[in-house]
């Protein structure tokens, strides 16, 4: 080989030598952050709180369902949504940078049907104590569902006024909630998540999703004591005798500012902003703040009919903190006309009107009434409510 030959060859060898270097310091530069990310090394974030990757709290409410007891709940993981390295986290501020391994605990009972209970969201907020997010006199959400594969009727108890009832199929008697443990390292990257696995095996519903959508309805309830604080308006209504829809647009309400005061009185702006069915149950024995809870004193789940095309409230079952659901059917090229009874009367008419457009007056009670419907269907991680 000539001099010119070698001289060729030395510098291929040179920058083929180059090229690995520059690659492996690529792969060893991306090796460290990864592991920076992933341990936490060195613990620097920028707006999120100074924790590792991971956390884990557990969870349990315990009831009696035909005389027997029946205890939901597990273990959650509590895991960072992405990277907290600068500059990557930037502008993110404090946020939501923990995602929950699931968000509902479920129950098989004997029947076949399943208890479902749905915590609030303590994950995402990880320099709060589990005493803020389940304080003293807590309970959660509470689903019933009739068959736990092929559900054909839901029950939701959102309010402790449900449990105080005699004849309520669910009794509530306690609940416990404990941090265990952070961690950088979780098996569940390895092995998957467990919790949403044993979910699924118990509510086979919830990843077979049929039927998707349930439907419900309730209404709140404006006694006369409430209608006081709108100027005249229970002296003009003293000549109605009979169930009466009053169309919000009607000029009885236009006057005073009757409508406005009516609208605070029947969604006050704390309960306005809520779920119907929030991940917070009502009420809280030594927590005055969450006023949303309140309007749950006067919210009546109603007894849906079978075909979901109306529901009715009964003097023999208030239904005071429950709402029952049952699949949504609506045949196809069908009005959505619904009826509803209310204590043996009755108002009917388009739903979205219903809903909207109306209030509904009992002379009887002297009382008011206004009229919502939600649905529910199975999410990802586990229940989820949306409005219509």
């Amino acid at each position: 080989m000539n001099d010119k030959r070698r001289e060729e060859f030395a510098r291929e060898w040179a920058r083929e030598r180059r090229q690995r270097l520059i690659v492996r310091s690529i792969w060893l530069f991306v090796a460290v952050v990864c592991i920076y990310w992933y341990f936490g090394a060195g613990e620097v974030y920028l707006g999120y709180s100074d924790k590792p990757r991971f956390h884990w709290y557990s969870i349990r409410a315990d009831f009696e369902v035909a005389g027997k007891p029946v205890s939901v709940g597990g273990v959650i993981e509590c895991a960072r949504k992405g990277p907290d390295l600068p500059p990557l986290n930037l502008g993110s501020g404090p946020g939501n940078p923990y995602d929950p391994s699931t968000e509902a605990f479920a129950a098989p009972l004997e029947t076949g049907g399943v208890v479902i209970i749905s915590p609030p969201p303590t994950c995402r907020y990880p320099k709060g104590s589990l005493e803020y997010d389940f304080p003293k006199g807590f309970y959660p959400t509470v689903y019933w569902i009739d068959d736990a594969e092929k559900p054909s009727r839901m029950e939701i108890y959102f309010s402790d006024a449900y449990y105080q009832q005699p004849d309520a199929r669910v009794q509530f008697v306690g609940f416990e909630a404990e941090r265990l443990s952070w961690g950088a390292f979780s098996w569940s990257t390895i092995f998957g998540n467990r919790q949403l696995e044993r979910l699924y095996s118990i509510v086979p519903w919830f990843k077979k999703q049929e039927p998707l959508w349930f439907r419900g309805f309730y209404t709140v309830k404006a006694g006369p004591d409430d209608l006081a604080g709108v100027p005249g308006l229970l002296e003009e209504l003293e000549d109605i005798t009979s169930l009466t829809m009053i169309r919000k647009s009607d000029p009885l309400l236009a006057q005073e500012d009757r409508l406005i005061k009516l609208d605070k009185i029947f969604r006050p702006s704390e309960y306005r902003n809520a779920r119907i069915w929030p991940r917070y149950g009502c009420r809280f024995a030594d927590r005055k703040t969450l006023k949303v809870c309140e309007a749950f004193e006067r919210t009546f789940g109603m007894v849906t009919h079978d075909d979901s095309f109306g529901a009715s409230i009964s003097r023999n079952m208030p239904y005071v903190g429950v709402s029952t659901l049952v699949p949504t059917r609506i045949p196809e090229g069908q009005r959505r006309d619904f009826r509803f009874e209310f204590f043996g009367s009755v108002a009917q008419g388009h739903l979205r009107s219903l809903r909207e457009d109306f209030y509904i007056y009992d002379p009887r009670t002297k009382s008011m009434f206004e009229l919502v419907t939600k649905r529910v269907g199975p999410g990802r991680l586990g229940i989820r409510v949306s409005p219509i």
